[in-house]
This record gives C-alpha cells, sequence and structure tokens, in this order.
C-alpha cells in the first residue's frame, strides 16, 4: 500500500498473486497473500540464524542479506524507480540491504536475457519491471510460469512438472469453473514458490474529451469499461467521429471527416512484479521475508 500511495500516487491496487483481480471470471485470492508484517519478518529471519551485522544488515556464516535491484530508469518509469527505493528502504528495517540501480531497458533486458555459451545467464539478483497480460484470458500471464518459456519470455527461470501439467488441463478446459479452480491451483503454487511477488496492479490511465470525440462505446466490458482492450483489438475504434465542437475549418488543421487526434480512455490493469533471484545459501529466508516487503526469489531452476 506503500508503494501505491508513494510510487503511483494511490492510482494502482495493491495485488494479490500472479495475475490481476481484472479477470473477473478466473481470479480468486491465492490462499497465501503475505500481509506486510516487518516484526513476522524478522522473527523468520531471526530463526533461520540471520543476526544483524554492524552495520544493522542481517548476515549468517559470511553470507550477507545484501544484493542488488534493477530498475528502469526514472525517466522511461519513474513509478518502478519510486517503488524500488521503497522497497529498499522497507527492507533495510528488516536487516535486508537492496542495492537499488536504475539502468536503460536495454540495459535491463540484456542483465535478464543474457546467454553465454549459448545457455540463459542471467545477471541479477532482483529486478522491478511489468508485465501487461491479454484482457480477457489470463494464459499470457500463466505462461510465462512454465518451463517451456525458458529461453524465451521466462525472466525468472523457474520450473515445476506440477505446473506445467496443470497449465496445459486450464488451456483444454471449456468449463470455466473447472478452469477456474485449476488456475486456482497454480496461483497457489507460485504463491509457495516465489518466482514473482507481484507489487500492485498498475492501471493504464487514458482520457478523451467529449467535445472533440463521439460515438465512445465502452466495450470493456460493455457499457462501463474501456473504449478498446489493449492487445485485443482495435474494432471499437473505427466508429469514433468528431465531436460536436470538433473543427472543420482548413485553418485549423481539420476537416469534417477527420479526427485530428484520439486519446482514448483505457484502464487495463497491468502487473508490477518484483522478480529476486536469491543466493542459494540465503534463498529460503528471502523467500519468507519477502512476504512483507514486496521482494522475490529466483533461483536458476526457479522460472
Amino acid at each position: 500500500e506503500r508503494i501505491n500511495q508513494i510510487a503511483a500516487s494511490g492510482t494502482s491496487f495493491v495485488a494479490n498473486g500472479l495475475l490481476p483481480s481484472s479477470y473477473k471470471s478466473f481470479y480468486q485470492e491465492p490462499d497465501e497473500t503475505y500481509p506486510f508484517d516487518p516484526e513476522k519478518a524478522k522473527e523468520i529471519l531471526d530463526e533461520a540464524g540471520y543476526v544483524p551485522g554492524d552495520d544493522g544488515i542481517r548476515e549468517k556464516d559470511g553470507d550477507r542479506l545484501s544484493f542488488n535491484l534493477y530498475t528502469r530508469t526514472r525517466s522511461e518509469s519513474p513509478y518502478n524507480a519510486q517503488a524500488a527505493k521503497l522497497v529498499a528502504e522497507m527492507a533495510r528495517e528488516v536487516g535486508i540491504e537492496f542495492k537499488v540501480q536504475e539502468v536503460s531497458v536495454d540495459k535491463l533486458t540484456e542483465l535478464t536475457v543474457r546467454h553465454v555459451d549459448g545457455k540463459p545467464a542471467p545477471d541479477f539478483d532482483s529486478f522491478i519491471w511489468a508485465w501487461t497480460g491479454d484482457a480477457y484470458d489470463p494464459s499470457l500471464l500463466l505462461g510465462l510460469m512454465t518451463t517451456d518459456e525458458i529461453g524465451g519470455s521466462s525472466d525468472a527461470f523457474y520450473s515445476n512438472p506440477e505446473y506445467d501439467e496443470l497449465f496445459k488441463e486450464q488451456a483444454g478446459e471449456f468449463d470455466v469453473e473447472k478452469r477456474k479452480e485449476t488456475i486456482h491451483r497454480m496461483v497457489n503454487i507460485i504463491q509457495e514458490d516465489l518466482p514473482y511477488i507481484v507489487l500492485t496492479e498498475d492501471p493504464n490511465l487514458q482520457a478523451y474529451r467529449t467535445d472533440r470525440i463521439a460515438n465512445v462505446k465502452p466495450v470493456c466490458p460493455a457499457e462501463e469499461g474501456d473504449i478498446f482492450c489493449e492487445q485485443a483489438g482495435y474494432a471499437p475504434l473505427l466508429e469514433l467521429a468528431p465531436g460536436s465542437e470538433s473543427s472543420s475549418s482548413e485553418d485549423e488543421g481539420g476537416s469534417s471527416g477527420v479526427l485530428i487526434a484520439i486519446i482514448v480512455a483505457v484502464l487495463v490493469l497491468a502487473v508490477g512484479f518484483l522478480l529476486v533471484r536469491s543466493r542459494r545459501s540465503s534463498g529460503e529466508s528471502l523467500e519468507e521475508d519477502a512476504d512483507e516487503e514486496p521482494l522475490e526469489e529466483d533461483e536458476p531452476d526457479e522460472k
């Protein structure tokens, strides 16, 4: 919620699980939602044997809980940059250090999909980025966690045979309720293994001028939703027309049959992710601690 209020100015929604709540037919809150609880995080770290050093950062047998945290630059994503700073501040309160590094999109892509000798060799401890799924069907987001996506869209390198089988099962299920049940099992697996910890659901907010654009019909969902669904079609745009106050004079650069500009109202929920590749010796404690801070763990076999 702090990330939502400060980084997103209150325009996002606190996320629970891999899927955003916009999937009305398939969304179900995961069994484990990891409420923000710094004291619980400290308790878990204490039990794991990680004690604060002189500077407050916890360590065990020389293994220091200090990680890099990559994010897009402030100019490319002020939200991600601010969110990373907040994550680092809150994590430090429980004895975990995240060294925030702002890099270009190209550099972040390079770090997450790097190959050495033809094999994936990502070079990061953690990063914050985002995915936008299909407006209607959750398979795109669910597919990110499958073994087949390693070397493709996967940036957590997560692999779980049970999850893979459930993904195939839900893809061939036409009964909505049965498919929802299967998807719920998949999301619960992700919540336990934590290749991603989802921070927020982030609306893509756009607007249009009613005096300039007419025939606007919300279609996603009908009557109360967006003018068009991102990544799902542009057909509703074909019915738009100049509004009552649109200029038709050549002097103003317009004509009766031409729209000068169209800025359409859309509220499409994307998903903000924080992904962390834990070091082998401290993976479990980081994974457990991540519940109170948007933190996440990614071991080489995870995605």
